[in-house]
């Protein structure tokens, strides 16, 4: 089942720069990254020493420098730990944030912690604040661990609680990993949300590019 409501792209900036409209709440950039995702995410959690459900590394020195210290390890200590499938893995997430930066995004990774959220994410819903106009879109990417979840808008009935559930013929479908997309908020004029929600933890640390974007008006 295909998704009625998507746009299939071929480049960041292509993804960047088109527009949302009646027939358009999702924008997709299909990919099959190579790469040891999982490693990577695993090393960051690791490294970084999350303690809570989920952390946000802002696109900044701090986060850039950890990526290539893994890319080019500083240390030969270091560099017997890292796979070249890793750093490849690192490699293609610095690639990605520079050029959703350059697109006119503003980046940061999110780690999932292995539970998941635990919250009320991993509900199907629309991203975006109630009760004002939206003023920007939303571009993700899951490198690892399981892949957010969505909806047609045909095929999802509101709860009154803010939330969506499926129909009893719907269809779930899932992004697969490495796919760069971006989806319509709340609020925006003569466009759909994009209904959608966060898996539930299996086991593995979940890393994620989020990117914001302001729309035009």
């Amino acid at each position: 089942m295909e998704y009625r409501r998507q746009k299939i792209v071929i480049s960041v900036l292509e993804l960047a720069e088109t527009e949302f409209s009646p027939d358009v709440n999702m924008v997709l950039l299909p990919r099959l990254l190579s790469g040891d995702f999982n490693r990577l995410a695993a090393r960051a959690w690791s490294d970084l020493k999350a303690r809570s459900m989920s952390i946000d590394l802002p696109y900044d020195a701090r986060l850039q420098d950890y990526l290539r210290d893994i890319i080019k390890p500083p240390s030969f200590l270091k560099e017997i730990f890292i796979t070249e499938a890793e750093k490849t893995a690192a490699r293609q997430v610095l690639k990605d944030m520079e050029d959703m930066q350059a697109g006119g995004y503003k980046c940061y990774l999110r780690l999932v912690s292995p539970r998941g959220y635990k919250a009320n994410v991993e509900n199907f819903h629309i991203d975006g604040p109630p009760d004002t106009y939206a003023s920007y879109d939303r571009a993700l990417c899951c490198y690892a661990g399981p892949t957010t979840e969505y909806l047609n808008n045909e095929d999802a009935a509101s709860n009154g609680r803010g939330g969506y559930n499926p129909l009893d013929d719907s269809q779930v479908m899932r992004f697969q990993n490495g796919e760069l997309w971006k989806h319509a908020t709340r609020n925006m004029k003569d466009v759909l949300p994009f209904i959608h929600r966060a898996p539930k933890g299996d086991g593995d640390v979940r890393m994620l590019l989020f990117g914001v974007q302001k729309l035009k008006f």
